[in-house]
């Protein structure tokens, strides 16, 4: 049956199933759907809470004195009969009131109860029609409030989530965006030097090294790679005037594009440089070239 009610119009029931709980299909759609919804059963508690609280707001309503005096008139008149012997149940009232009627009498009045009987007075009654009145409008009037809050919360969380998405993507906007300054200033800064890079076999790829000599900051941007095999990667090294052997500077691999762009940073005098590699090592890379360089740029090369 709850499957004819999506959730929200089954939560927007609840608070009249807390003031009028209902017979009908959507009365049991509700209660099926509060039986396995934890959200729904805590929120409908709190409804009912707030309609039995308000039942005790309505001021009680006196009994009218002439009224109390008649009724204690009648339980002093019947204490004195009992002491005078008279038959317990049957307590004796003056001749021809309705309490003393005969068979033939009918019966105008409803008969005493047994508290009147004991000689306990009658409660008052706690509410007039005027006070259930005042009660029930103000239930309508508190659960009207409750569900414009709920509905109020509900927009406010959707409000906060979609503004705490907006700040990760700004956040996430601006470090890209700092990062690519980063790599144009690297790119074309007045103290950067480009390397060409070429296949040495029948390979395509392609690649241009940017040496910023300024900041130490070498930039590889390397074309139509292919991935290296499973266990593989591409190392970059740089051969230098200062050391007998190249020096590995990183590795890295191409995006699904066949794309690289691999930095690192490595402080050398210009003219130390003589050359700039790349080959395929174990994953990890290796403290010297262990293949044949697929891609080699000569320094003096523009």
């Amino acid at each position: 049956m709850s499957n004819d009610f999506t959730h929200d119009q089954l939560r927007e029931m609840l608070a009249t199933e807390a003031l009028h709980p209902s017979s009908g299909a959507e009365g049991e759609a509700v209660r099926m759907h509060v039986a396995g919804c934890d959200a729904c059963a805590a929120e409908l508690a709190g409804y009912r809470d707030a309609a039995a609280q308000l039942a005790f707001l309505a001021p009680a309503e006196p009994m009218p004195a002439a009224r109390e005096r008649r009724v204690r008139d009648r339980l002093l008149t019947r204490a004195g009969a009992g002491r005078e012997g008279v038959r317990p149940g049957r307590p004796a009232a003056p001749a021809g009131s309705p309490i003393s009627r005969t068979p033939d009498e009918p019966d105008i009045k409803p008969r005493i109860d047994d508290r009147t009987r004991e000689g306990v007075a009658p409660m008052p009654r706690r509410f007039g029609g005027g006070g259930w009145l005042a009660a029930a409008a103000s239930i309508v009037v508190l659960l009207g409030t409750l569900s414009l809050f709920v509905a109020q919360r509900r927009e406010l969380q959707g409000l906060r989530q979609r503004v705490t998405t907006a700040t990760i993507a700004t956040q996430t906007l601006a470090s890209d965006l700092a990062s690519r300054d980063s790599l144009i200033e690297t790119l074309i800064g007045p103290q950067v030097e480009i390397v060409q890079l070429t296949a040495t076999g029948d390979r395509p790829p392609s690649a241009r090294m940017f040496w910023n000599r300024e900041t130490d900051r070498w930039t590889l941007v390397g074309h139509a790679l292919g991935a290296p095999p499973e266990g593989r990667t591409y190392q970059l090294w740089l051969i230098t005037t200062t050391s007998a052997t190249p020096v590995g500077a990183g590795t890295f691999a191409p995006d699904s594009s066949g794309s690289a762009v691999h930095t690192a940073t490595y402080p050398l005098e210009r003219d130390a440089l003589v050359a700039i590699a790349v080959s395929e090592e174990p994953a990890g890379g290796s403290p010297q070239p262990t293949t044949q360089p697929f891609l080699v740029g000569s320094a003096s090369s523009e």
